[in-house]
């Protein structure tokens, strides 16, 4: 922006006094805008939705007798199997030692077909090479099941 003064105030040129004229235009509107929004009352009394919802938490929270709810305490692990069960968890777990032993450390084999291998690479006893080979790990697998409460889950 160029200005030249004569002694009572800039004298400004063309592109500079449109320049002016358009930031003038441009920050009316902003002041317009700003105006109108620390203006905006609730039509007619009624509230705004922010107000309301202030409302309606204060309201919740002042129905609420005494302290603040505690949380609840972690349900008891789960007793160890027995009855009906028990068997046939342990006939399932034969199997699956059945199906690892088929796998060497080492050398990588093909699963049999059918054989559900995501749960045992998820649970560390064997391992995926590609293209359907797996090795087994050197994780042990037990047969036996848990006997008290106390003890966590085998497969965890």
């Amino acid at each position: 922006m160029s200005s030249i003064s004569n002694g009572v105030g800039p004298v400004l040129s063309i592109p500079a006094r449109r320049e002016l004229q358009e930031q003038l235009e441009y920050y009316s509107g902003v002041v317009a805008a700003l105006k109108m929004l620390l203006s905006a009352a609730p039509i007619s009394g009624r509230p705004t939705a922010l107000n309301t919802a202030i409302a309606l938490d204060a309201q919740r929270r002042a129905g609420r007798p005494g302290p603040k709810p505690k949380m609840k305490k972690p349900k008891a692990k789960r007793a160890a199997p027995t009855g009906a069960h028990t068997a046939k968890m342990r006939a399932q777990r034969t199997r699956t030692d059945k199906l690892l032993s088929t796998f060497d450390q080492f050398e990588p084999r093909p699963a049999p077909r059918g054989a559900a291998m995501g749960v045992l690479v998820a649970r560390g006893y064997v391992t995926n090479v590609g293209d359907g080979q797996y090795v087994r790990t050197a994780k042990p697998f037990s047969i036996a099941l848990p006997t008290n409460t106390q003890q966590e889950h085998p497969h965890q």
